[in-house]
C-alpha cells in the first residue's frame, strides 16, 4: 500500500482488492480524528513511508484495548435515526388543518427527521447537520440551493467546515493521526499544555479532548465550560471554540466526550431552539405554557391561534396577540408610529379631559366610555366629548374648520397630527377597555371556576366576547389611519367607518 501526491496535493490510495478490509480499518481509524488547519500537525509528511508508519502504527494502537480511553465517550450518531415506533401522531397534521397545538416535546421525532434527511442528502455528520439547520432556520430547501452553489462557503459561515472534512485520507487529517499518536504515547516529560488554565506541568494527553479545529483542551476546562454555556438557555447553542478567532461550532459532539451527564440539557435546549426558530411553528406565550403551535407547511398558517391548555390566543405569524384586520407588517408600522416621541408626548391629553359642561379635570379609570361628572352630573362620551344621549358617529374623523388643504404644509403637518391623535386616542381607549375586560374575566374564572354548575357560567363566554370586540375595535382604528387617508374611497371609506360605528355601540351594549 502506498500513498501518491500530484503537484496540487490532492492524494489518493493505490492497493489492491486484498487490502481492501485492511483499508476500511484505516478509514476507520483515521476519520476518528476527521482534519484540521494547524500548520502545526501538517509538518514534516512528505517522506511516503511516514505516512504508512503513522498508519499502521495508529491502527495497532486503535486495536489494542489497552490503550482505548476510559473517560471519552464515542458520540452518538444513532440518536438522529427515526425509528417507527417515535413517529408521533400528535405532531402529524391533516392536509385541512391549519395550525395543531402540541406539547413542545413532541416535536422531536420532527426534529430527527429533518436532520436525517440533510445527513442522508449531504453527506455530512449529524452534529453538523443539526448546526447548518440551526442557521437556515431549519429551511431545508434553503440549506440545500446554498450549499450546491457554495459548499465550502456555506460550512465555512457555520462553523463546521472542519467537522466536514469530504476526504478521509487528505493530508491535515494523516497529520494529525499521527500527532495524537505520538501525543498519546508520549513520556511523562511530553506532557500536554491547556490554553484555557495553563496548568503547570501540563497534562496527560487522555486528559485532553480536541475539536475537529485542532484547538484542545484539558477536561476540566471544558466540563466549566459547557456548564457556563449551558445556563445561556438556547444561546449555548452558538458558542463557538474556545480558541480566539476560531468559528468551529461547538456541538453535542463535545458536550459528550467533555460532560455527557450534560447531554441531555443540551438537546433539551436544541429542541427548544427547533420550536422557537423553525418558520413552521410558533411557541405559546402563556405564561409557563409549555405547548406549541404547528402549522401546516402546505398551507398559510397566518392568523389567529388559540392555545386550549392556557386559553392563550395569539398571531401565529409573528407571536403578537392576534390584531386583525392588521396585517403584521402593519403592526410593525404603527407601534414604531407610536414609538416617536414628538407626536407621543402630545397624546397625553388621553389619560385626562375636561368636562364639557364645568371644566372639572376628570381621569378615567374604568373600561367603559360613558362618563358622568361627579361634580355637575353631566353624562356624556369620553371619545368624542358629546352628549351620550345623543351622540352618534364619533368613529368618523372630521377636519376642525379652518383646515383648508391650500394652507401648506404647515396645515398639512397640523390635519395629520390631529388625524393621528384622532385614531391613537380611540386605540388607546379600547386597549384600556380591553385590559380591565380582561382583568374582570380573570376575577370571574376565579371565582367560578370550582363551581361548573353555577347559573352564571356562561358569562365566560360574554367576557371572552367583550375582550375580543374590544381587541378588534382597537385594531380597526390603527387600520383606519394607515390604510385610509382623505384620499382614500369615499365608498369604502364610509362603508368601513358605519360597520366600525356599529362594533363600538353593541360592544358599549355589551
Amino acid at each position: 500500500m502506498s500513498y501518491t501526491f500530484d503537484d496540487e496535493d490532492n492524494e489518493e490510495y493505490v492497493y489492491s482488492s486484498e487490502d481492501e478490509e485492511e483499508m476500511s480499518d484505516e478509514y476507520d481509524m483515521v476519520d476518528h480524528y476527521g482534519n484540521c488547519n494547524d500548520e502545526y500537525f501538517c509538518g514534516n509528511l512528505s517522506d511516503e513511508e511516514d505516512f504508512d508508519e503513522a498508519l499502521y502504527s495508529c491502527r495497532d494502537f486503535f486495536h489494542n484495548q489497552e490503550n482505548t480511553l476510559p473517560d471519552e465517550e464515542e458520540y452518538d450518531d444513532d440518536f438522529y435515526t427515526l425509528s417507527p415506533n417515535e413517529v408521533n401522531e400528535n405532531v402529524v397534521i391533516t392536509s385541512e388543518e391549519r395550525v395543531r397545538m402540541v406539547i413542545w416535546s413532541d416535536l422531536l421525532p420532527t426534529m430527527k427527521q429533518q436532520i436525517s434527511e440533510v445527513i442522508e442528502v449531504l453527506g455530512i455528520p449529524a452534529s453538523a447537520a443539526s448546526v447548518l439547520m440551526r442557521e437556515f432556520r431549519w429551511s431545508k430547501e434553503q440549506l440545500m440551493e446554498e450549499f450546491t452553489n457554495n459548499p465550502e462557503l456555506v460550512k465555512r459561515m457555520c462553523g463546521v467546515y472542519n467537522r466536514c472534512s469530504e476526504s478521509k485520507t487528505d493530508k491535515q487529517s494523516i497529520a494529525r493521526t499521527r500527532y495524537a499518536l505520538y501525543s498519546r504515547q508520549s513520556t511523562p516529560e511530553k506532557m500536554r499544555f491547556c490554553e484555557i488554565c495553563f496548568e503547570d506541568g501540563g497534562f496527560a494527553p487522555e486528559d485532553m479532548i480536541a475539536m475537529p479545529c485542532g484547538h484542545e483542551f484539558c477536561r476540566d476546562c471544558w466540563r466549566g465550560f459547557i456548564s457556563n454555556m449551558l445556563r445561556e438557555g438556547t444561546v449555548c447553542l452558538t458558542y463557538t471554540c474556545p480558541q480566539v478567532g476560531c468559528n468551529e461550532k461547538v456541538t453535542e459532539e463535545e458536550v459528550q466526550k467533555a460532560a455527557p451527564n450534560l447531554l441531555s440539557k443540551y438537546r433539551e435546549h436544541q429542541l427548544k431552539a427547533f420550536a422557537e426558530t423553525n418558520m413552521h411553528s410558533r411557541w405559546c406565550p402563556g405564561k409557563g405554557c409549555n405547548r406549541v403551535a404547528v402549522g401546516n407547511p402546505h398551507l398559510s398558517a397566518s392568523g389567529k391561534v388559540v392555545c386550549g391548555d392556557c386559553d392563550s390566543t395569539f398571531c401565529f405569524k409573528c407571536g403578537e396577540e392576534p390584531h386583525s384586520p392588521l396585517t403584521c407588517h402593519d403592526l410593525i408600522r404603527w407601534k414604531d408610529k407610536c414609538k416617536d416621541e414628538s407626536e407621543t408626548a402630545k397624546w397625553i391629553v388621553v389619560h385626562t379631559k375636561t368636562c364639557p359642561k364645568c371644566t372639572t379635570r376628570i381621569e378615567k379609570n374604568g373600561g367603559c366610555n360613558h362618563m358622568t361628572c361627579r361634580k355637575c352630573k353631566y353624562e356624556f362620551c369620553w371619545i368624542c366629548m358629546k352628549n351620550w344621549n345623543s351622540h352618534i358617529n364619533c368613529n368618523t374623523f372630521t377636519s376642525k374648520d379652518g383646515d383648508d388643504p391650500s394652507d401648506g404644509t404647515m396645515a398639512d403637518s397640523k390635519r395629520e397630527l390631529e388625524r393621528y391623535l384622532h385614531h391613537y386616542e380611540r386605540y388607546q381607549a379600547h386597549d384600556m377597555a380591553q385590559q380591565v375586560a380582561e382583568k374582570a374575566k380573570q376575577k370571574f374564572i376565579d371565582d367560578e371556576l370550582g363551581n361548573r354548575s353555577s347559573p352564571n357560567a356562561f358569562l365566560k363566554d360574554a367576557h371572552d366576547q367583550l375582550v375580543e370586540c374590544r381587541r378588534v375595535l382597537k385594531y380597526t382604528f390603527s387600520f383606519a389611519y394607515l390604510n385610509m387617508t382623505d384620499a382614500s374611497n369615499d365608498v369604502e371609506k364610509r362603508t368601513f367607518e358605519y360597520h366600525q360605528g356599529m362594533l363600538e355601540r353593541f360592544t358599549e351594549n355589551l
